[in-house]
């Protein structure tokens, strides 16, 4: 028979540990992904003015 398990099953299933999440990390992170956000954006427009430019002009007085 094994001896008694020890580690994980000594702390209770239910313990609640709380996460502490410093201000640089988020400021850091929100500057990432807003940056990240305007340079997809950028791409997207850049994209859409492409096609528009590719489009024939209804300007031709048919």
């Amino acid at each position: 028979m094994a001896g008694p398990r020890t580690g994980v099953e000594d702390s209770p299933v239910n313990e609640y540990r709380q996460t502490v999440i410093d201000d640089r990390y988020m400021a850091d992170w929100l500057e990432f992904g807003f940056s990240e956000l305007t340079a997809y954006l950028a791409n997207q427009a850049r994209f859409a003015r492409y096609l528009s430019d590719r489009e024939p002009s209804d300007s031709s007085g048919d």
